[in-house]
C-alpha cells in the first residue's frame, strides 16, 4: 500500500474522539453536572430526618468544585446517600443500617472541613497518574477506618465476594502506562471516561474472579474492578 493510500485508509481518530467526548452521551462535564444535582437532591432529602447528613450538605456548600467532585464520586459517599434514602424515604431495608449511613456522613464532614476529599477519604497513595481527573488504585493494606470498612462491606454485598488484592509496584506502572496510551491514542476521550473513574479495585484470578476480566456495578459506582492478569501489558 502507498503512503497516500495508507493515509486515505486511517480512521479520523479526532474527529471520532470529539464526537466521542462532546456526544450528549459522553459529555463527562454535563454527565457530572446531572450526578451532582441528582445526588444533592438525594442527599437534602436524607437531610430531613439526620443532622449528620445536613452537616454534610453544609460542608459541602463550602467546598470547592473539586472537592464536590471528588465527594460525590466517592463509591462510600453515594452509596451511604443512596442507602440511606432508601430506608427513610421510601421504607425499603437496604444496603447498611442507617448508622453505618450516619458514620459515613460524619467522617466525610470532618475530612472534608480539614480539605481532604477523594474515594475513601483519600487515605489511598497510589493514583492512576497526577491529572485532576485520575483517579487512585485501591490497597487492601489500608488500615480500618470508618470509610474503609464501610468499601469492604459494600464490595462484598454486591456480588464480589473475593478479597481484593493489592497491585506489584511493576503492575502500578503497567496501569499507568495503559491509562497514557489510551491519552495518545484517544485524548479527549480518555479524559472524559476517566473522570467518572474515581478509585481502581484490582482482583487476583481466585474463586468468583477467576473468570472475570473487569467489571463495574451501579449499585458500586465510581469504582472499576480490573483482574490482575491484565496487568501485564499497557
Amino acid at each position: 500500500m502507498s503512503g497516500g493510500s495508507a493515509m486515505r485508509g486511517r480512521l479520523p481518530f479526532d474527529a471520532i474522539d470529539a464526537l466521542l467526548a462532546q456526544h450528549a452521551f459522553g459529555n463527562s462535564d454535563y454527565i457530572t453536572e446531572q450526578l451532582h444535582v441528582c445526588y444533592q437532591r438525594r442527599l437534602g432529602k436524607v437531610s430531613t430526618h439526620l443532622p449528620t447528613a445536613a452537616e454534610l450538605l453544609d460542608a459541602l456548600d463550602r467546598t470547592d468544585s473539586y472537592g464536590r467532585y471528588r465527594t460525590f464520586g466517592d463509591t462510600v459517599v453515594r452509596c451511604a446517600i443512596q442507602h440511606a434514602q432508601a430506608r427513610l424515604d421510601m421504607g425499603v431495608q437496604y444496603g447498611p443500617p442507617i448508622e453505618q449511613c450516619q458514620e459515613v456522613f460524619q467522617e466525610t464532614t470532618r475530612l472534608l472541613e480539614e480539605g481532604r476529599f477523594g474515594p475513601i477519604g483519600s487515605g489511598l497513595v497510589n493514583r492512576l497518574g497526577p491529572a485532576p481527573y485520575h483517579g487512585w488504585v485501591w490497597s487492601e493494606g489500608q488500615p480500618s477506618t470508618v470509610l474503609t470498612r464501610a468499601f469492604r462491606q459494600i464490595v462484598r454485598e454486591n456480588n464480589y465476594e473475593e478479597e481484593l488484592c493489592t497491585p506489584e509496584a511493576d503492575e502500578l506502572v503497567v496501569l499507568a502506562k495503559g491509562a497514557q496510551l489510551l491519552n495518545e491514542l484517544l485524548p479527549l476521550t480518555s479524559s472524559s471516561s476517566l473522570s467518572h473513574t474515581h478509585l481502581i479495585a484490582v482482583f487476583p484470578r481466585v474463586g468468583l474472579w477467576a473468570t472475570r476480566m473487569s467489571s463495574s456495578e451501579f449499585r458500586v459506582s465510581g469504582t472499576i474492578f480490573l483482574s490482575r492478569r491484565l496487568l501485564s501489558n499497557p
